[in-house]
């Protein structure tokens, strides 16, 4: 794989069941049938008669999923919106996703929240791949809503790279977001090919 002269990021907003996590798995597994080496995670909803009792951090390309906030059960040392949270799940993730991250073309985190921003080890991870300006290709980041409009780290970027899903547009949303990753793959193989 040739360097990489700079990272593209695009970020995916929307209020809860606005589809973010449906859409990163949907693009995780269209860089799979491209063939395109990718790293990162998506955060699945756990439900049990149609209620929501945890998330879990399934590892891409798709590993196991790891338990990672739950209701009930024995109590961890961080908590948040009543879920107890396991901070060794999330750090574990961000470390195998650095080890892979150079051998990697697309780069998937989802999603970060206020969930996931009560560990200062994501946090620091995530401030360190904004800045990183040849980490990977591309980049795509799931944003909580409120989240990403109030905090000053993503509110700095360019209303081109944000694309926010709204139930009653979500085509369009999903339409842009699919336009964005064919752009940056014609880019890159056009990139990778040799000069004839």
């Amino acid at each position: 794989m040739q360097a990489v002269n700079s990272t593209d990021f695009l970020f995916i907003t929307g209020l809860p069941g606005s589809g973010k996590t449906t859409l990163a798995t949907a693009i995780a597994r269209f860089l799979q049938s491209c063939q395109v080496p990718t790293i990162g995670f998506v955060t699945e909803e756990q439900r049990a008669g149609g209620r929501r009792y945890g998330f879990q951090l399934r590892l891409l390309p798709w590993g196991d999923p790891f338990p990672f906030a739950r209701k009930g059960g024995a109590p961890t040392p961080y908590q948040h919106a009543g879920y107890f949270l396991e901070r060794d799940v999330l750090v574990a993730a961000i470390h195998k996703v650095q080890q892979h991250l150079s051998r990697s073309v697309w780069l998937i985190v989802d999603e970060i929240g206020p969930m996931e921003w009560k560990f200062y080890e994501f946090r620091t991870w995530i401030a360190e791949l904004l800045e990183c300006k040849n980490c990977c290709y591309a980049a795509i980041f799931t944003i909580a809503y409120r989240f990403c409009m109030r905090h000053p780290l993503f509110r700095q970027w360019s209303p081109q790279t944000v694309v926010t899903i709204q139930k009653e547009q979500r085509a369009t949303a999903w339409k842009t977001v699919l336009r964005w990753c064919c752009q940056k793959l014609q880019a890159y193989v056009k990139h990778q090919s040799p000069k004839l």
